[in-house]
C-alpha cells in the first residue's frame, strides 16, 4: 500500500497512473453500458430486468420475413382474382355471341354494358322501355300510374316474356345505376344498322312515352308538371335521341 505521507516513488507513481487508467476504462465501459441499455429499452428491444432480451438482428429479420409473407399473399390474391375474370370472360363468351345476334350490336364494349346490367338475348327487347323506366325512378319511386304507363308501353312493344320479366325487375327495385348508360351504348351501336327514317320514328316514339311517364304522377289526377329530377333524366334522354336524329339526318339516301 502506498503511505500517503511518503513522496511517491517512480514506480508507486507508475501504479497509480495504472489504476487511473483502469478507473477511466471501468467508468467508460459503464457509461456506455448504461447508454446502450437505455436506448434498448426505449425501442422495446430489451425489458428493464434484461428477461426479454431479442436482438436488433432477429427482430430485423423477423421484419422481413413477415414483409415477405404480406407481398407472397398479396401476390397469390392478385392470380387468383386474375384467374377468377378469365373464368368470368368464358363463361360471357357464349351469351355475348347469342346477345349479339338478338341486339343487332357487334360493339364488344357496348354489350359488356349491357350484360352487366342484366339483359341477356332473350329479354334485349326490355331495352326499349330503359329510358321509361329511368324517368319512372328519378324521384327515387315508382308511382303506380307511372307503372302502368310503362307496362302499356310493354304491350304496345310485344315484349318476349322473359323481356316482360326483366322489366318488372326493374320496376320493382332501382335498375342498376349503369342502365342507361348501357341503353345509350346499345342505341348508338345499333343505329348504324337502323335507316334514317326508322331512327325519326323511333326516338320520337320513345321520346313521347318517356315524356308521358313524366308527367303520369304529376299534377292533379296525373295531369300537370314534371318534376326537377324526371326533367334531368328526359334531358339525357332527348341529348341522345338528338345525337341519333343528327345522323340520320346526315345518312346518304
Amino acid at each position: 500500500m502506498i503511505d500517503p505521507a511518503t513522496p511517491p516513488s517512480s514506480s508507486d507513481r507508475g501504479e497509480l497512473e495504472g489504476e487511473r487508467v483502469r478507473g477511466m476504462q471501468r467508468f467508460s465501459m459503464d457509461l456506455i453500458q448504461t447508454i446502450c441499455w437505455s436506448d434498448s429499452i426505449r425501442r422495446g428491444i430489451l425489458s428493464f430486468d434484461g428477461t426479454t432480451a431479442v436482438t436488433e438482428d432477429r427482430a430485423m429479420i423477423k421484419g422481413v420475413e413477415r414483409s415477405t409473407s404480406s407481398e407472397t399473399d398479396f401476390i397469390r390474391r392478385q392470380e387468383a382474382e386474375r384467374l377468377e375474370r378469365a373464368r368470368g370472360r368464358r363463361n360471357q363468351e357464349p351469351e355475348l355471341e347469342g346477345l349479339a345476334a338478338a341486339a343487332g350490336v357487334g360493339d364488344p364494349a357496348a354489350l359488356e354494358r349491357l350484360h352487366a346490367v342484366g339483359v341477356r338475348a332473350e329479354s334485349v327487347g326490355a331495352l326499349a322501355l330503359a329510358p321509361l323506366v329511368e324517368v319512372a325512378w328519378a324521384d327515387g319511386a315508382v308511382a303506380a300510374r307511372e307503372r302502368d304507363e310503362i307496362r302499356a308501353a310493354a304491350r304496345a312493344e310485344g315484349l318476349s316474356p322473359a323481356a316482360s320479366v326483366l322489366l318488372e325487375v326493374w320496376l320493382e327495385a332501382p335498375p342498376d345505376p349503369r342502365l342507361l348508360s348501357a341503353w345509350e351504348s346499345y342505341l348508338t351501336a345499333s343505329a348504324a344498322a337502323t335507316p334514317a327514317e326508322r331512327r325519326h320514328e323511333l326516338c320520337d316514339r320513345l321520346h313521347a312515352r318517356a315524356l308521358g311517364v313524366a308527367r303520369a304522377a304529376g299534377g292533379v289526377l296525373g295531369v300537370g308538371r314534371v318534376s326537377n329530377r324526371e326533367s334531368l333524366v328526359l334531358a339525357r334522354v332527348e341529348r341522345v335521341f338528338y345525337k341519333l336524329r343528327m345522323a340520320a339526318s346526315a345518312a346518304p339516301t
